[in-house]
């Protein structure tokens, strides 16, 4: 449900912003990525200037791209990018199929009601179906919890930030080189409640913000945060003011993986 529309759209944009690395930088960044499951692996990468856009900073993150297996599966996909970035060795089927809790998507019930599971709890339908919706950060948080359990990674913790500034969030953790899962729109597109329904068990009313979207934040460059967009391509710059807007309309939610001692 989410991504119906925008994935056809966001296609388009797939080569938008994908940025020049520096022949110094690359050769450092393929340098570090032989030893990805060391803790001083992680590096920033510098990233060239072009047309209209300032000199940046990226961290060198491995990018998974969502469109041919996980329509809706963008927290899934993310989620398994920050995996891989500390040297978990999981996919994202493993992620999903082992780890992301499920629940029913909003549907038609025998009353005549429309109803759903709540996206704070479960995700709604599949990731691997156009049919899927979304799921909110405690999900994500959850699921990580799990795999880092199951992974025997004593040295990292899953942090749930929501209600985070950027600035902070960009200065406690991105600049410090660890990606922020970030709760947003496609495309950074304004945020509109499209659908209400009702969640299962509870009777409370849940309005859909559309079209929700997960990132990875991996950097800065001038007046652009820089994400890994499962759903448009590596070190995609969005302006600050649409990011800003779009993180708000999802209701402030991010998510880190943290070394832990």
């Amino acid at each position: 449900m989410k991504h119906q529309r925008i994935h056809r759209d966001a296609k388009k944009r797939s080569g938008r912003a994908l940025w020049l690395i520096p022949a110094a930088g690359l050769i450092l960044a393929l340098a570090l990525c032989c030893c990805r499951g060391l803790p001083q692996a992680r590096a920033m990468v510098a990233v060239e200037a072009s047309p209209g856009r300032e000199r940046g900073y990226c961290i060198d993150a491995p990018y998974l791209d969502q469109r041919e297996k996980y329509p809706t599966g963008c927290e899934s996909v993310c989620a398994v990018m920050d995996l891989q970035y500390y040297g978990v060795d999981l996919s994202v089927e493993e992620f999903i199929d082992n780890y992301l809790p499920l629940g029913d998507a909003p549907h038609v019930d025998g009353q005549g009601n429309y109803v759903g599971c709540d996206p704070r709890e479960a995700f709604p339908g599949s990731p691997y179906e156009e049919s899927g919706w979304g799921c909110y950060s405690p999900v994500i948080e959850k699921a990580l919890v799990r795999a880092l359990e199951d992974s025997g990674r004593k040295d990292l913790a899953v942090a749930r930030l929501d209600g985070s500034t950027l600035e902070d969030l960009y200065g406690r953790y991105v600049s410090q080189e660890v990606p922020v899962l970030l709760w947003a729109t496609i495309g950074m597109e304004e945020p509109v409640v499209s659908q209400t329904f009702t969640i299962q068990g509870t009777g409370e009313a849940f309005d859909w913000v559309y079209p929700m979207h997960c990132l990875l934040w991996v950097g800065e460059a001038g007046d652009s945060w820089l994400f890994h967009d499962p759903l448009a391509g590596e070190a995609v710059a969005y302006s600050k003011s649409q990011v800003e807007r779009a993180y708000q309309g999802l209701g402030c939610q991010a998510v880190a993986l943290v070394p832990d001692g």
